[in-house]
């Protein structure tokens, strides 16, 4: 009895340090564990998780992707420049540019690793990210608190039924591929979304500022595959500039970009 709650003892710190540490992912996928010290205009800097006595090291920003904190935030980078840190955002979508890209096909472009794991034979799981999501060049947050009460109350109901368009979606287009569910449990893989510029469209009725293509919703952002075993990057793919077909509803809208970011991710070779 003692040997088994020795054993279950020891588990439950080797989870508890995994989910302790920092994980810094460089543009060309590969995974720094690490505890980030501080954060620079043009550097991070940070300590390797396996030796936090050690000496502190600097990594441009310009080749990182994502750095996932302890804490379960991300911080997308996205191989940006210490210039292009520093500008204020403006009001256009800009492109998610990614240094040493090995793919470009209709606004995606394959940072690193295989585009075979969406084909693989097992469980995944779609994650969203709205934590550094712009619209109109100005926080996600700030444009739904200068639309109203009502507008920024219902987003999370919108979004949460919008974003359940892509791994429905990917099941019918990936029929031999990862088998998208519904819950977090038992998935192979998690295929997050980082959405970074976005733009709601419009209807006659329903007017949203900064829409720079009238109709359907753009987004931009990183789709980031990482395997849950492991907790490696397995695939990271930029994408820019994917439009919707226009609909009514803002839930449709958005439903509808995510129906088109599948399609294109389904020609990948």
């Amino acid at each position: 009895m003692r040997k088994i709650l020795s054993v279950i003892v020891l588990s439950l710190c080797v989870c508890a340090l995994a989910k302790a540490q920092d994980v810094i992912t460089r543009t060309d996928g590969t995974d720094i564990k690490a505890k980030v010290t501080e954060v620079l205009p043009d550097v991070v800097k940070y300590k390797k998780f396996t030796y936090l006595d050690g000496p502190v090291f600097t990594i441009r920003k310009s080749d990182i992707l994502i750095i996932r904190y302890e804490n379960g935030s991300n911080e997308v980078f996205a191989g940006q420049s210490p210039a292009a840190s520093q500008q204020q955002p403006s009001q256009s979508a800009r492109p998610v540019t990614i240094p040493n890209a090995k793919t470009f096909s209709e606004g995606l472009t394959v940072v690193s690793g295989d585009t075979g794991v969406l084909r693989k034979s097992a469980k995944g799981y779609t994650a969203f990210d709205y934590s550094q999501t712009l619209v109109g060049g100005k926080p996600l947050a700030h444009f739904l608190r200068a639309n109203g009460p009502e507008y920024e109350r219902d987003w999370p109901k919108e979004s949460d039924s919008a974003n359940q368009y892509f791994p429905n979606y990917y099941n019918k287009k990936f029929k031999n591929g990862l088998k998208m569910q519904f819950q977090e449990a038992g998935a192979d893989y998690i295929l997050t979304l980082h959405i970074q510029e976005l733009d709601l469209g419009f209807t006659g009725g329903n007017f949203v500022p900064f829409a720079n293509k009238a109709g359907g919703a753009v987004i931009s952002g990183i789709l980031e595959a990482r395997e849950v075993k492991t907790g490696s990057t397995a695939l990271v793919i930029a994408f820019n500039n994917i439009k919707g077909v226009p609909a009514y509803t803002q839930e449709q809208r958005l439903g509808w970009a995510y129906n088109e970011l599948v399609k294109k991710l389904a020609k990948l070779k």
